[in-house]
């Protein structure tokens, strides 16, 4: 064994597998980490959901809670059984119902090594946060997956908390960076349809581009807007709406551009998914899509940005879309160097390390 002549024993407790693109990554990164020999690695979830199918196989010691509600404090005495029985070392938290329960676990249980981990890079002021934050001091690590990400926490406690940097997973597919002609649809938005996406502005941006002449939209995902999107979107003659999508990729290669606007993000999947599959992306410029994209790609927009002016930019990266190959290629690049970066075995190795340093540290 690389690391040490004992495995680590590691269990992941995540509260869902639905439709957001953080449960994909919590499954992709458990999936590379199963196959470690160095690791004895455990899942705990209590919900079921799309997202499930991008785990490696559930022989690999995945465990359904049998519990309803992802506030039944129940859970916390399930985690704890397992934790005592299966030897654990280390609990992983993903997603915030997690934190709550791995910080109780780390209280009724003082020699647990707990990492917990940040899949955002804002949060409104709310008390849920308050007490989040309250939570995070009591982690050994807190592993986050944008640079914004690890700026919220070192604001937040200077540097009385360990946070580091570690990307996500770009799911294994074969980059397409060549131009298609037949493509049918021409702009596409896919994601959670929640505020923090710009969903407001981004249905007015698609409104005026169809009222312009536009049309083969394509707006798919869920969340608390999505009545929002529908009821928007069944007015217009040149877009449709898809509710929640199971195999983005299936879209985003009959697509041209793909749009986001969002005011925050953690790591952008979606925006990473339809690079991969060759789209021409239109993006607001935040610091989370600069890091894949580069500072001086062309086609950004400004948060504040008016109407107007993005449906110019979308015409434009359109137009672009039907670019050469090289041309294509020099634009992208950029964005091709940093999902490169995201392979499945280097981020978990990244992650393994972390889980051996802190063992060590507190041995």
């Amino acid at each position: 064994m690389s690391k040490s002549s004992k495995k680590i024993n590691v269990v992941f407790v995540l509260p869902d597998f639905l439709s957001g693109g953080a449960q994909k990554q919590c499954a992709l990164l458990y999936s590379e980490l199963v196959k470690d020999n160095d690791l004895e690695m455990h899942f705990l979830h209590i919900w079921d959901g799309p997202n499930k199918k991008w785990l490696n196989g559930e022989k690999n010691n995945v465990i359904k809670l049998n519990r309803e509600k992802l506030s039944d404090l129940m859970i916390v005495y399930d985690i704890v059984q397992i934790v005592k029985s299966k030897k654990i070392q280390v609990v992983v938290s993903w997603l915030h119902p997690a934190d709550t329960y791995c910080w109780l676990v780390k209280i009724l249980l003082r020699n647990i090594l707990w990492v917990m981990t940040e899949r955002e890079s804002s949060y409104p002021d709310g008390w849920k946060y308050k007490l989040r934050k309250y939570f995070a001091r009591h982690a050994d690590v807190l592993l986050a997956n944008s640079k914004k990400g690890c700026e919220y926490w070192e604001k937040n406690y200077q540097n009385k908390i360990d946070v580091r940097l570690v990307n996500n997973i770009c799911a294994p597919y074969e980059i397409k960076n060549k131009s298609s002609h037949d493509r049918i649809n021409n702009i596409v938005s896919l994601g959670r349809l929640e505020p923090q996406k710009n969903i407001i502005k981004l249905i007015s941006v698609i409104k005026k581009w169809i009222l312009n002449g536009g049309c083969n939209a394509v707006i798919g995902g869920s969340g608390s807007m999505s009545d929002y999107v529908k009821y928007e979107i069944s007015s217009l003659q040149g877009a449709s709406y898809g509710g929640y999508i199971s195999d983005p990729m299936s879209i985003f290669e009959k697509s041209k551009v793909f749009i986001s606007l969002s005011i925050h993000e953690g790591t952008p999947n979606s925006l990473i998914e339809a690079i991969v599959a060759g789209c021409v992306v239109v993006a607001s410029k935040i610091d989370e899509h600069v890091a894949i994209l580069g500072e001086n790609y062309p086609f950004y927009v400004e948060i504040n940005s008016e109407t107007d002016e993005i449906v110019s930019i979308l015409d434009k990266a359109i137009i672009f879309s039907g670019a050469g190959e090289y041309e294509l290629c020099k634009v992208m690049k950029n964005a091709f160097d940093a999902i490169n970066k995201m392979d499945g075995a280097y981020v978990a190795s990244q992650y393994k390390n972390v889980f051996f340093e802190v063992a060590e540290k507190n041995a």
